[in-house]
């Protein structure tokens, strides 16, 4: 577990560098679209909402790799002693960050998929519905993380199936939002390609 939270948060920083430039090119074609007269200020605000949040989960990733390599350095396995504390404050805001990256993600997909459908309620009503079902099963996985204590396997596998149920919605939402083979499940509302 340490050698991949390492791992992890060294690529992490890597990909954040490459993510800082694209924020940045995104925000100035916002801005030149703002200024042709199409204000766009959903995109905006849910461009600097995801972008604060990568921005703290990345903070969140560098302390607990700091914390854990670098205090307690007399004790043997203190790296792998601090990562079987899965219900720590930073363990747990580092997962409330990364399931809010999610949702916000998604909540953006499904006004989309309203837009392009010519803001047809109907066919937004099941997409929205599952990212309801999204943020239950994100609420469950992350309480059930909470309460789940050190060397408690059984509370352990509940927490992986639960952020199982949360992955699988998310994954469907998306394939139905973006997906153009998706369209027969539109289709059964009688609505036709836009």
């Amino acid at each position: 577990m340490p050698k991949a939270e390492l791992l992890g948060t060294f690529l992490e920083i890597l990909s954040y560098g490459l993510y800082l430039i694209l924020q940045i090119e995104c925000l100035r074609v916002l801005w030149v679209k703002h200024r042709s007269g199409k204000p766009m200020h959903y995109l905006v605000g849910t461009s600097v909402a995801i972008f604060s949040l990568v921005t703290i989960h990345l903070a969140i990733d560098i302390v607990r790799v700091m914390n854990a390599f670098t205090t307690q350095m007399n004790v043997p396995d203190a790296p792998v002693l601090y990562y079987g504390k899965s219900n720590t404050s930073l363990s747990l805001t580092k997962t409330a960050v990364y399931v809010a990256v999610t949702l916000v993600s998604d909540i953006l997909i499904v006004y989309r998929t309203f837009i392009i459908w010519d803001r047809r309620y109907l066919v937004a009503a099941g997409p929205f519905l599952l990212f309801l079902a999204d943020i239950a099963t994100s609420i469950w996985a992350t309480w059930s993380l909470k309460e789940a204590k050190p060397g408690s396997n059984v509370l352990m596998a509940d927490v992986t199936l639960r952020a199982k149920y949360f992955y699988a919605i998310t994954l469907v939402l998306n394939c139905i939002c973006t997906g153009k083979h998706f369209s027969p499940i539109f289709a059964l509302y009688g609505l036709n390609d836009v």
